[in-house]
């Protein structure tokens, strides 16, 4: 899956072109998400200079989701479901979300960072830096 910055052109350009009832209301079933329900707009888009195998590729556009622009999803996964293509995504946001907050706290992408990061692996401690 690849994302396209929040706000690009392309996103923000359809969005404002596109009638009311192009849009379709989805719900992700992440019990914990602020805003469960969004618009989302799909369609079939070529990049120019992108030579797939896999022909056209698929865009999702969200909107009413909490931010000021609209985002945009492109992927050239056909057998997900547009809930369960956008439920990975969000996930997966709140995952890169959190690392950057670490790694911001904890200073953790410095290289001489001073905390030691421990990593468990199946009973058997490995330590970042050397003992």
């Amino acid at each position: 899956m690849v994302e396209l910055p929040d706000g690009s052109v392309m996103a923000a350009d359809l969005s404002r072109a596109l009638p009311d009832e192009a849009w379709e209301r989805v719900r992700l079933p992440i019990p914990k998400r602020k805003r469960q329900a969004f618009l989302a707009y799909e369609s079939e888009i070529t990049l120019r200079g992108w030579h797939s195998p896999y022909g056209e590729l698929r865009q999702i556009i969200m909107k009413d989701h909490g931010r000021a622009s609209p985002t945009d999803v492109i992927t050239n996964n056909r057998q997900m479901n547009l809930v369960e293509v956008l439920t990975v995504y969000a996930r997966r946001w709140r995952i890169e979300n959190k690392l950057a907050e670490l790694v911001n706290f904890f200073n953790i992408n410095a290289l001489s960072s001073p905390i030691m990061v421990r990593i468990h692996r199946r009973g058997r401690r490995h330590l970042s830096e050397t003992d």
